[in-house]
């Protein structure tokens, strides 16, 4: 899913120190979900609902992924099997931090918490294909990471995969709406964030 933020040229003026959000592009498909939030209570609901869901989808998926059984997850927790089940249930909800870090230590990876706006949030949690909530382990993925030095080059790197596309610019296509093909290829840049790659492009005047 793509996200596009556009920062627009800010005018100065001298009576007001108020910074102008930049426009947040969001997939047309996401539309009618995004606009149904302007109820605070919806709002609430949206997001504990897609937490609880994806958490108990993605602590199935990741055990399946493993090839454990909820007995053998529960041998490694140090729990019992009843409680697994209760863990995979969207309905059940009661999720404790200490329980989620000791399933990112026995699922050996990561565990993640940071609050966003919903024009991130709902990208993030959008696409619910099983294989989009499967993580590997560190040893897993270790041999397959590879690193960059953080400089300018005139060398063009392509990630392989693209899910986030962020531009900052001053300059806009015919249709106004930001161009990565406007873009020297010296002043773009590849970077990865977490397991996800991210390609950022930045293009100032």
């Amino acid at each position: 899913m793509t996200l596009i933020t556009q920062s627009k040229q800010q005018t100065p003026d001298a009576h007001s120190s108020k910074t102008e959000a930049p426009v947040v592009c969001l997939s047309k498909s996401m539309e009618k979900s995004f606009l149904a939030l302007k109820n605070h209570k919806a709002r609430e609901a949206y997001v504990e609902a897609e937490l609880v869901n994806g958490l108990a989808h993605q602590i199935r998926i990741i055990r399946q992924q493993r090839g454990w059984t909820q007995k053998q997850l529960a041998s490694k927790l140090g729990t019992t099997p009843s409680t697994i089940s209760r863990l995979e249930d969207p309905s059940y909800g009661r999720y404790t931090i200490q329980t989620l870090l000791a399933l990112g230590r026995v699922f050996d990876v990561a565990f993640f918490v940071r609050y966003m706006p919903f024009s991130k949030f709902m990208p993030a949690t959008w696409d619910t294909r099983p294989e989009n909530f499967k993580a590997a382990t560190y040893e897993d993925e270790a041999s397959s990471v590879q690193f960059f030095t953080e400089t300018k080059s005139r060398s063009f790197f392509k990630p392989v995969i693209v899910d986030t596309v962020t531009v900052n610019y001053t300059k806009q296509s015919p249709l106004g709406i930001p161009s990565i093909s406007m873009l020297p290829q010296n002043e773009v840049d590849t970077k990865y964030a977490g397991d996800m790659q991210v390609f950022l492009a930045s293009y100032c005047l």
